[in-house]
């Protein structure tokens, strides 16, 4: 990725990399592309319909492998354009096309087509989607890899700042939903209200960096260079090494997180 990414224009500026981690919020290149994205839609600057993941994903996943030799569940989402439902797809229908429209955000991207309906991002209506591992599996445990931080330092001012948040507050907002909702059936369950036999209790965890991702702004999602990659590459690995020396002997037992303090 970063070494097709070497070739576009849309990559950190000088003064980018003095003031932040991963932002181009002072890169030319990214203003430019930026307003261009707000006069000309996918459909008008991209008529060829391009996807830079399709060719990527075609040479490092073997789909065919993945449908037919897995056996753990495996469910990816997407947002039905037309009717606003989310589409969950499981490992058996899961192709190119499906991750194409599980990350297709509608100001970079067209629509994708599969089996004659047009899906965009599944983070609108579903990031993730909880429910599949509820009715799906028989999983008790549900681990949140947190990216969009729900809690942020100060209120945003400028108009970039403002908009950033609307998206980080729209993708956060089915995902608090549903914690609600498992917070509420828990407690049920926990007071003996409902039926165990019928309902299943989950328990929660969440590996998350929001100190760190709570400064990067919109830009920073079409930064693909490697200095930036790595760092969050190894943001990750140091989170997670931390959340297992901490918590693994949750797993099974009670959730690692206090989902009313964190999500009600």
């Amino acid at each position: 990725t970063s070494e097709v990414a070497a070739w576009s224009p849309l990559r950190p500026s000088f003064l980018d990399r003095l003031t932040s981690r991963g932002n181009m919020d002072l890169s030319p290149a990214w203003h430019w592309f930026d307003s261009l994205s707000r006069l000309l839609s996918p459909y008008q600057f991209n008529p060829a319909g391009l996807n830079p993941l399709a060719p990527l994903l075609k040479e490092v996943v073997d789909f065919e492998g993945l449908r037919e030799k897995g056996t753990i569940p495996l469910f990816l989402a997407a947002t039905n354009v037309r009717n606003g439902r989310i589409r969950v797809f499981e490992r058996p229908e899961i192709r190119l096309e499906s991750v194409l429209a599980s990350t297709c955000l509608p100001r970079l991207f067209r629509a994708v087509q599969i089996y004659g309906e047009y899906y965009w991002d599944g983070g609108f209506m579903g990031n993730p989607p909880i429910y599949p591992l509820i009715y799906g599996t028989d999983c008790e445990d549900v681990l949140i890899i947190q990216i969009n931080p729900i809690n942020i330092p100060q209120v945003p001012t400028t108009p970039a700042e403002i908009e950033d948040r609307e998206n980080e507050l729209a993708f956060n907002s089915s995902l608090m939903r549903e914690m609600r909702a498992i917070d509420f059936v828990t407690r049920l369950l926990d007071s003996q209200k409902i039926d165990r036999e019928r309902y299943k209790r989950l328990n929660i965890h969440m590996i998350g960096a929001e100190e760190e991702m709570a400064p990067l702004s919109y830009s920073s999602k079409l930064n693909a260079d490697r200095e930036f990659l790595y760092w969050l590459f190894e943001l990750g690995r140091g989170r997670a090494e931390t959340w297992i020396e901490t918590h693994l002997d949750k797993v099974g037992e009670t959730s690692s997180i206090d989902i009313a303090d964190m999500f009600l």
